[in-house]
C-alpha cells in the first residue's frame, strides 16, 4: 500500500521548509530573492495537506478528524493560511519566518499521533452530517482568530519599526496603511466571532437532540466538558472586542495585544480540551466507558 499520508505530509513539509528559507534570505537581501515564492510555497503546502484531508475523508466516508493527527492537520493550514493573508495585505515576508514554522511541528507531530482515537462510537459520530458542520465552523472559525493574530504581528512589528528605525529595513514593498491593516484585524475576528457562535448554537442544538442517549452521563458531560466551557469563554472575550472596540478605543496596538492575548486563550483551551482525561465529549483521552457512550 502506496503511504500517501507520509508522502503529502512530506510534501508539504518540503514546500513549507522552502518558503521559510526564501523569507529568510528575503529577510537577509531582499534585491536577491524573490517574495512571491513564499506565496507560492504556501499555496503548495496548503493544498497539498488539504487533499491529504479530503482524501482521508473518501476513504473513511467521514469528516477527518478522527485523530490528533487530523487535528493537527487542520491547525497547521491556519498557520499557512496567515501566512498568504498576511502576504496578501502588507506585502511582507517577515511572517513566514514566525508562522511556516509552527505549520511544519504541527505537521511533523501528526505522524506520531497517527492512532491516537478516542473510540469507534466517537469516530462514527463524526459521520453525522450536522456535527462535522459543527467541528467544521469551529476550523474555519479557529482559522480567522488565528490570521487575525497574524496581522496583530505585523500591526505591532511595523508600528515599531516606523517609530524606531524606518520602513527600509522591514518592508520591500509599498507600505500599506496602519489603519487597512487595524481594520482587518477587526474584520477577520469578526468573522472567528460569527462563525463560533453558530458553531456554538448548533453544538448546542446537536447535544440536546442526542441527550436521550447519553444515559447515565446524561448533561453532566456538558457542564464538565473542557472544551464547552473554554470555548463560550474565548467567544464571550472576542465578541467583547468586536462589539466595543469602537467605543472604548480598542483600535491599533490595544486591539493588537487583546487579539494577540485571545489567540492564546484559543490554543489553550483547544490543548486542554483535547487531553481531557475524563468527563468530557471532545477529550482525545476520553476514558473507553465515555467513548461508548458518546451519540452515534
Amino acid at each position: 500500500m502506496i503511504p500517501l499520508h507520509e508522502l503529502s505530509i512530506a510534501g508539504s513539509l518540503a514546500a513549507l521548509a522552502v518558503g521559510w528559507e526564501v523569507a529568510r534570505r528575503h529577510a537577509i537581501s531582499p534585491q536577491k530573492t524573490s517574495a512571491s515564492l513564499v506565496g507560492w510555497a504556501s499555496v503548495i503546502a496548503l493544498v497539498v495537506t488539504l487533499g491529504d484531508l479530503v482524501v482521508e475523508a473518501i476513504a473513511r466516508r467521514a469528516f477527518p478528524l478522527e485523530t490528533l493527527a487530523d487535528a493537527l492537520l487542520w491547525f497547521s493550514l491556519t498557520p499557512i493560511a496567515a501566512v498568504l493573508a498576511v502576504r496578501l495585505v502588507a506585502k511582507n515576508v517577515w511572517p513566514a519566518l514566525l508562522l511556516l514554522p509552527l505549520a511544519m511541528v504541527a505537521q511533523l507531530a501528526s505522524l506520531f499521533f497517527r492512532e491516537w482515537f478516542v473510540g469507534d462510537a466517537s469516530r462514527q459520530a463524526l459521520g453525522d452530517v450536522l456535527l462535522a458542520l459543527h467541528v467544521g465552523l469551529f476550523l474555519v472559525g479557529y482559522g480567522a482568530f488565528i490570521v487575525s493574530g497574524a496581522l496583530a504581528v505585523v500591526y505591532l512589528g511595523l508600528d515599531r519599526r516606523l517609530k524606531r528605525r524606518g520602513m527600509a529595513d522591514l518592508w520591500s514593498e509599498e507600505m500599506p496603511p496602519l489603519g487597512k491593516i487595524d481594520r482587518l484585524i477587526s474584520a477577520t475576528a469578526g468573522l472567528g466571532v460569527i462563525l463560533w457562535g453558530l458553531g456554538l448554537g448548533l453544538g448546542m442544538a446537536l447535544f440536546s437532540r442526542e441527550l436521550p442517549h447519553l444515559g447515565k452521563l446524561g448533561s453532566g458531560t456538558f457542564y464538565t466538558d473542557l472544551t464547552v466551557l473554554t470555548s463560550f469563554g474565548v467567544w464571550i472575550y472576542f465578541f467583547t472586542f468586536t462589539a466595543l472596540r469602537g467605543r472604548v478605543g480598542w483600535v491599533g496596538k490595544r486591539a493588537s495585544f487583546i487579539v494577540l492575548f485571545g489567540v492564546a486563550l484559543i490554543l489553550a483551551s483547544y490543548a486542554g480540551g483535547k487531553l481531557q482525561s475524563r468527563g468530557g465529549l471532545h477529550g482525545f483521552s476520553a476514558a473507553p466507558a465515555m467513548a461508548e457512550e458518546v451519540p452515534r
